[in-house]
């Protein structure tokens, strides 16, 4: 079988492409909003996304380019071509819905879609090629995870709205909690972005002098209202206990 070069890395580059994009909204996600959201107990290390899908997309490549190779005359294989090309839009687009627009629901659609279509893919390679076919079965049955992943993070922080939507300015500017009751040696810890269910936690703080931002400081894994405080540890615990 006479390998293409040109069609072959078209084929690789033009998947590695979709899935750089992709990333660029993943790895801010990932070191900021994500890391704050409720996750379920098989979630995998975030170390371990990189290097399973720069395989996927290689094998995708790889696919697209045994039905790609002798031209796309055919209408069928032109069709085929053309749901690949909608494959790896659906395929970055979800990055962006999830990491980019931070919201679980939107991306738990988009992924539903993409399956379908990967689904498609499958068949309609079969019927063009086998190997084409079976090399997409690794990238649907991660996509298969990663949907049941996704499902399991949008509903355990559905509960939660906005935290901007639970907090309001006080007359000192400082932001009060309108949803949950603190003992006064706890504060309310929330994520200052996205949605993180919110927990009352004790609290050490120590003094500092510069001032704070009009809406609210990170410290670490937590947010706190805008005091002249910073925290220095804190332990969760139930409201009102």
């Amino acid at each position: 079988m006479k390998i293409k070069i040109i069609k072959l890395s078209g084929a690789v580059l033009m998947s590695l492409a979709a899935g750089a994009i992709g990333s660029a909204f993943t790895v801010t996600g990932i070191n900021s909003w994500y890391q704050y959201l409720v996750k379920p107990s098989f979630n995998p290390p975030n170390w371990v996304f990189g290097p399973v899908w720069t395989t996927l997309y290689i094998l995708m490549g790889i696919s697209l380019y045994l039905i790609w190779k002798d031209g796309l005359k055919k209408d069928f294989v032109k069709n085929s071509f053309l749901l690949f090309i909608l494959n790896l839009v659906l395929n970055s687009f979800w990055s962006i819905a999830f990491f980019g627009m931070q919201n679980p629901a939107l991306a738990f659609i988009v992924i539903i879609l993409l399956w379908l279509v990967i689904l498609g893919l499958i068949i309609r390679f079969y019927k063009i090629n086998k190997l084409a076919s079976y090399l997409l079965i690794p990238y649907i049955l991660w996509v298969s995870f990663a949907s049941v992943l996704n499902f399991s993070i949008w509903q355990l922080n559905s509960g939660v709205q906005n935290n901007v939507n639970n907090f309001e300015l006080s007359e000192d500017n400082n932001l009060t909690d309108k949803t949950i009751d603190c003992l006064p040696t706890q504060r309310n810890v929330d994520a200052c972005v996205g949605i993180y269910k919110p927990v009352c936690a004790n609290v050490r703080v120590e003094c500092i002098t510069t001032p704070c931002p009009p809406i609210k400081e990170t410290f670490g894994n937590s947010c706190v209202a805008c005091t002249n405080e910073r925290v220095i540890s804190y332990t969760e615990g139930e409201c009102g206990e």
